[in-house]
């Protein structure tokens, strides 16, 4: 295992930060941080490119901000008091739940990633992020990853990976039961692959022919479009499932009429404007509405063990630090297939 002895620690590192809420991103150098007490200095070898992003430097606080919540890197070097499995070498990834205090009602009934700390412990928006070669992390929010697993196809298991396991895995749905995705991409690319790897009948469903050829290759049983979505959910029973990865409410409102009984609509994604349900719609068929919000560090493990043991694989494009501003935008414009990756 690399120590930070093998490789001596430089005095700076470069950054891509935004200065002002709603900046433009730009590099930057900086002095080398040092971790405080219940902290690790990490080296990153790569960071995701997610739409949360967007919200972390749109988001009122404290600038300048450096973004990036689907990190892996190693340990190189461990404050006084973090425990001794947090050794420097160790290789490590961290999401968009930055840790949290261990003593509101969510932490106490482990439900970390729901820590209503104040303000929030957010990688890349309260706390430093991954858009950098160096960050600094409180150790709770480490996970221990693979040694042998590709760095840039491990990032975005950090959040778009870990946020549809969790949530899925959740769900209570039995094996072969049909299961919707709406939106084939960072997120529903590997919705579709994880809801395959459980028994699920997974349809796709997205605008975009050439996603449509995507998903059936990715293992969708079969793919729709949005129009004709609900018709063919209720020729097939109702979905006891449909896992909303595109942010647009005008395109999930009318799939609550597609649940079957005991359906779930399931929010990954959070769409800009409020969402319209009748209870009418949901009555009849003890139907809901949930979201769901990633995890901590233990379900990111697990995430990235199952994604490992099912070959359930996260498509990405690699951009060296740079080259963050069209990483950035390649992600936002949705023009990515399927999520970008900053690699160090």
């Amino acid at each position: 295992m690399p120590t930070s002895a093998d490789n001596p620690l430089s005095a700076s590192y470069r950054a891509a930060r935004a200065d002002v809420q709603g900046g433009d991103l730009y590099v930057v150098s900086l002095p080398l941080p040092v971790p405080d007490d219940n902290e690790v200095l990490i080296k990153v070898e790569a960071c995701g490119v997610c739409y949360g992003d967007v919200h972390a430097i749109t988001t009122p606080g404290v600038y300048p901000r450096t973004p990036g919540h689907e990190v892996i890197g190693r340990i190189a070097k461990a404050g006084a008091r973090v425990p001794s499995r947090y050794a420097p070498g160790a290789r490590i990834g961290v999401g968009w739940a930055g840790g949290h205090c261990f003593n509101c009602d969510p932490c106490r009934q482990g439900a970390f990633a729901s820590c209503s700390a104040a303000p929030p412990l957010i990688t890349g928006m309260t706390r430093p992020g991954g858009y950098a070669e160096y960050m600094v992390a409180r150790y709770e929010a480490v996970a221990f990853v693979p040694e042998d697993g590709d760095a840039a196809e491990m990032a975005p298991l950090m959040c778009a990976g870990l946020t549809c396991f969790n949530s899925i895995r959740n769900m209570g749905v039995p094996p072969g039961s049909v299961v919707a995705v709406q939106g084939i991409g960072g997120l529903g690319h590997l919705a579709l692959q994880i809801c395959r790897r459980f028994g699920f009948r997974t349809v796709a469903i997205t605008t975009s022919p050439s996603k449509a050829e995507a998903a059936l290759a990715l293992g969708a049983d079969e793919a729709v479009a949005p129009d004709a979505a609900v018709a063919r959910l209720k020729a097939l029973g109702g979905a006891r499932l449909i896992v909303a990865t595109a942010p647009s409410s005008e395109a999930i409102e009318p799939l609550v009429d597609a649940l079957g009984l005991y359906g779930t609509l399931l929010l990954l994604a959070v769409p800009g404007a409020p969402l319209k349900v009748s209870a009418v719609q949901l009555v009849h068929h003890r139907a809901r509405v949930m979201g769901w919000n990633s995890g901590h560090a233990k379900d990111s493990e697990e995430t990235i063990e199952f994604c490992k043991a099912n070959n359930v694989v996260c498509q990405v494009e690699r951009f060296s630090l740079d080259e963050v501003v069209t990483a950035y935008n390649k992600m936002k414009d949705a023009s990515v297939r399927f999520r970008s990756v900053l690699v160090f």
